[in-house]
């Protein structure tokens, strides 16, 4: 009785599909700025600049960020976070306006207290990081590890 044979693929053959190449999240940023109202007229300027603040804003909220393990998790805590990022840039005399702000315009009065936390931390292990996060992109990569890219401006 005859046994079956596979066939071997050959290398370089039609069975070996090209891979899709992911766009660069950093390039889908650059577009959606340059599109942007809110920075029309603005010089932008693109790359690395000493401080990745993507990294900064991760480590400010990894513990947050260690409950997310769906995409869905990542886009609902990522801008949480830099909200409470941005709200600590700001002046002090101006922020419990901003906190007051938040807790209304979210309708979440359960979370005060957790939006205080962040924007303490921020003040008390990241002062000397003085940017305003004004665009941010997630991009989910292969095995469910999540890229942040982000648009900040330095403040003074």
């Amino acid at each position: 009785m005859p046994t079956s044979r596979r066939r071997k693929k050959k290398k370089g053959g039609k069975s070996q599909g090209r891979r899709r190449q992911r766009p660069n999240p950093n390039m889908q940023l650059k577009k959606r700025l340059e599109s942007s109202e809110m920075f029309k007229g603005a010089e932008v300027e693109y790359g690395t600049f000493g401080v990745k603040v993507s990294e900064l804003i991760l480590d400010f909220g990894a513990d947050l960020l260690e409950e997310c393990t769906t995409e869905a998790d990542y886009k609902q805590y990522v801008p949480f976070l830099i909200m409470c990022w941005n709200t600590a840039n700001l002046p002090e005399e101006e922020r419990e306006d901003s906190i007051k702000t938040i807790v209304e315009t979210l309708n979440a009065k359960e979370i005060e207290a957790y939006i205080r936390m962040l924007v303490d931390r921020k003040v008390k292990y990241y002062s000397d990081y003085k940017y305003f996060v004004a665009e941010y992109e997630i991009t989910m990569l292969t095995g469910g590890d999540m890229h942040l890219s982000v648009a900040s401006m330095e403040l003074e």
